[in-house]
């Protein structure tokens, strides 16, 4: 049996509501409200920077500039955005660069589909 539940959204809003469907589960589901929002932006700009190569990609969204930004969008100050980053890392959603861990790098499209699988025994 399947069931279907669509979610109209947008690409910004996407990655939070992704988080939250998936936060029950390893290692999302050790991340507090903040690390959550955060992290959904540094997905967001990820992909949103898709056209800049990997290695430099982290260093762009973390410029100081952006940095500050994010820290204004999340109501918090761009020292509390080390705090959070450390504690992603710690978590395991994010690598030693800052960047999302490969199961979070979505590069999402028009028509994005997650699917879970119960076995129920």
């Amino acid at each position: 049996m399947e069931k279907v539940i669509n979610i109209n959204t947008n690409n910004k809003l996407f990655y939070r509501q992704y988080l939250e469907l998936i936060s029950n589960f390893p290692p999302i589901n050790k991340l507090r409200t903040k690390e959550l929002d955060l992290l959904a932006l540094l997905m967001y700009e990820w992909d949103d920077k898709s056209n800049i190569d990997e290695e430099s990609r982290m260093y762009v969204i973390l410029n100081k500039d952006t940095k500050k930004d994010i820290a204004n969008e999340l109501e918090v100050t761009p020292d509390n955005i080390n705090t959070l980053l450390y504690s992603m890392r710690k978590n395991g959603v994010l690598n030693k660069d800052n960047e999302p861990i490969l199961a979070l790098r979505l590069g999402i499209s028009s028509n994005f589909v997650l699917k879970f699988n119960f076995i129920i025994k």
